[in-house]
């Protein structure tokens, strides 16, 4: 059986896997079914990011190392994927107390508690300190 050497050369139609195509569609169709306020979050949310030096110090605290430019994009997209779960946890909690006021600090306070209570893994000595204010 012989076997095509790659091509330098791609086609758009040979980048397009039909699968991702239908799955796309659907996301465009869900997209549309949410509300104004939603949509507008939801295009923040696409627009922002976390500053790859911030991360890079933080990183560095903690590890004791400087982080490789991979790993700093890693964390910026798992920390951005964090404050989204946190941001829509306090949204939630803020809404649930019928609050029309911006979300405040206790909202994102009690999101974070929520939040970790949810997950497998119990905050550290360290974090548990740092989180009593």
């Amino acid at each position: 059986m012989a076997v095509d050497p790659p091509s330098s050369e791609l086609l758009p139609e040979d980048l397009v896997n039909t699968d991702s195509a239908v799955g796309v569609r659907s996301l465009k169709g869900d997209i549309s079914q949410l509300s104004e306020e939603q949509q507008e979050r939801l295009a923040a949310y696409r627009r922002s990011k976390l500053s790859q030096r911030s991360m890079g110090r933080i990183y560095e605290t903690i590890a004791g190392h400087k982080a490789s430019p991979q790993v700093l994009i890693v964390l910026c997209g798992v920390g951005k994927l964090f404050v989204g779960d946190l941001t829509e946890a306090a949204v939630a909690l803020a809404n649930r107390k019928q609050y029309a006021t911006p979300l405040e600090v206790e909202h994102i306070l009690a999101a974070q508690q929520q939040l970790q209570r949810r997950s497998d893994h119990p905050p550290s000595q360290r974090q548990s300190k740092r989180l009593k204010l």
